[in-house]
């Protein structure tokens, strides 16, 4: 029997027809694009150098707009709590603090460290290294490395301890380096390089080769670097045992 409504109709309505399946292809090539992007970007980030007192900074501010939550910037909290050491020394205008691409910079002023021409540390700055050192023991720095050059000026030395500025220069980061240890900083954050007196600040002499004393003070330093550092895990030694 024919069905009453006719061959081929919809006995609700209009003759429907199934729609043309679209070509979903593009999705294959538009996933490919942001992956090699992706990749692309990756690559760009491991060869560059990363602005980390800046990343920390952007960092900070997206995470307090995004949950209003405030969160750690060690970066910018280590530089704060040596200005308020060297604050409470009354040492501003003998160390200068700032910070770089990589973290933080101490400098220090020669004549509150060392007599001239020697590298053993003066007994009047002890006590603010080691609020220093207590300070970056704290768990939040512990991937910090602690990086110590020594700087001179140009004028030649000649002694029996020190030939020539490079190894007065080196003296005294190594021994700012000891005090470290012996303040218990782990030794695996630790590095040192004396410089001599080839990364001056400001010229030691004018345009006539005569020296310029103030400049020449400037240029007798001691700078700390602070930065964040990944290094392996220390594993412990084991001792060999002894034959039975």
């Amino acid at each position: 029997m024919a069905s009453p409504f006719g061959q081929n109709r919809n006995p609700f309505g209009a003759h429907r027809t199934s729609k043309p399946r679209e070509d979903e292809g593009w999705l294959i090539t538009y996933a490919d694009t942001i992956t090699n992007l992706m990749a692309l970007f990756i690559m760009m980030l491991a060869v560059s150098t990363v602005d980390l007192s800046a990343f920390e900074q952007v960092s900070a501010q997206l995470q307090k707009d995004f949950t209003g939550k405030e969160t750690a910037r060690p970066i910018s909290e280590i530089r704060q709590q040596i200005e308020r050491i060297v604050e409470s020394k009354g040492l501003e205008d003998q160390i200068e603090i700032s910070q770089d691409k990589k973290g933080v910079v101490v400098e220090f002023s020669s004549n509150i460290l060392f007599t001239s021409g020697k590298a053993d540390l003066l007994p009047a700055i002890k006590p603010t290294f080691t609020e220093i050192a207590e300070e970056l023991k704290n768990e939040t720095y512990r991937s910090y490395t602690i990086e110590v050059e020594g700087h001179t000026d140009d004028n030649p030395i000649h002694t029996a301890e020190f030939p020539s500025n490079w190894e007065l220069s080196a003296r005294r980061a190594t021994n700012v380096i000891r005090f470290m240890l012996d303040a218990d900083v782990e030794k695996s954050r630790l590095k040192a390089a004396g410089y001599a007196d080839i990364h001056p600040k400001v010229p030691n002499r004018d345009a006539a080769g005569k020296p310029i004393p103030e400049n020449q003070a400037r240029n007798r330093r001691i700078v700390i670097r602070l930065y964040p550092e990944s290094r392996p895990a220390t594993v412990p030694a084991v001792e060999p045992k002894e034959a039975s």
